[in-house]
């Protein structure tokens, strides 16, 4: 007998096994990050949402609810290349009262270069540990001191010093979001996430001199 006719269906059992073996470790992990999202999600006041839709068009699991008055939804989302997909966690808000500015938070990279091509200007707060830790880009360097007030600057260094990856705050006339690579389980990642969101959008202005 041919050595390839006995070879080839070895070759599929393998493929194929190996194929499922993928499916049932991708399903255990997306099991296990449910069962996390939706036990911080019952500590924190939010309301956890399964994975639904047909299989072509799915809406991953996410948590959504107010907080201080603030809405706010925690989920995943997945960029592909066509070679390669990379997912993302990601944590948005609303403003109660949109201002109207932008501001963009993360660790120095090159997300700086993509700042300065935009125009927008490098901005210190006074605040020598957050500026040290971060880069601040900002259309109105007045406005982003004003919006980046003691306890959003904390939530942010909890969140960017708790080893998130390619961690970014954005705030874009009262629209929120806060963006890092993989699918998040470490609750005190979530906690800081979700709280640099409230706190930025229960913003109330706060004077120069009280939060420097």
């Amino acid at each position: 007998m041919d050595g390839s006719v006995v070879f080839a269906p070895l070759v599929l059992a393998a493929v194929g096994g190996l194929l499922v073996w993928v499916v049932q470790y991708a399903l255990r992990k997306e099991a296990e990050r449910a069962r996390s999202w939706e036990l911080f999600g019952q500590g924190r006041g939010l309301a956890f949402v399964p994975r639904s839709g047909p299989w072509y068009a799915q809406k991953p699991a996410r948590l959504e609810g107010r907080l201080r008055d603030v809405p706010v939804t925690v989920d995943t989302f997945v960029v592909s290349t066509g070679k390669s997909s990379t997912t993302y966690t990601r944590v948005t808000a609303q403003d109660l009262v949109p201002q109207e500015r932008y501001a963009r938070v993360y660790r120095e990279g090159a997300l700086g270069a993509l700042g300065d091509l935009l125009g927008f200007q490098d901005v210190a707060v006074g605040d020598e540990p957050f500026d040290r830790a971060c880069v601040v880009k900002a259309d109105d360097e007045a406005g982003a001191r004003e919006l980046l007030h003691k306890p959003l600057r904390d939530a942010l260094l909890r969140w960017l010093d708790a080893g998130v990856q390619g961690g970014s705050f954005v705030y874009d006339r009262g629209q929120i979001k806060l963006v890092w690579f993989g699918a998040e389980v470490r609750h005190v990642v979530l906690a800081a996430a979700v709280d640099a969101a409230v706190e930025a959008g229960a913003f109330r202005g706060v004077e120069p001199r009280v939060f420097r």
